[in-house]
């Protein structure tokens, strides 16, 4: 794995549980949504991104990634 793609890797993981701490505090429209599903997507976004860090180290493919990050 090149450096810039795991740079770019750890700032999504980043983003991801940003995205977790901000989820109490959001008010705006859609808020039943953002409250239910919110969480869980930011940690399916941050594990796809953890797993995919290690991926080259067990030899796995994209498709094997996204899925253990499902």
């Amino acid at each position: 794995m090149l450096k810039n793609e795991k740079i770019r890797n750890v700032i999504f993981i980043l983003l991801g549980v940003l995205l977790l701490l901000i989820k109490p505090h959001y008010n705006g429209p859609f808020l039943d949504i953002i409250k239910n599903y919110l969480g869980n997507i930011s940690i399916s976004f941050a594990v796809y991104f953890i797993v995919s860090i290690y991926s080259n180290n067990w030899k796995m493919n994209k498709i094997i990634t996204a899925l253990i990050g499902y």
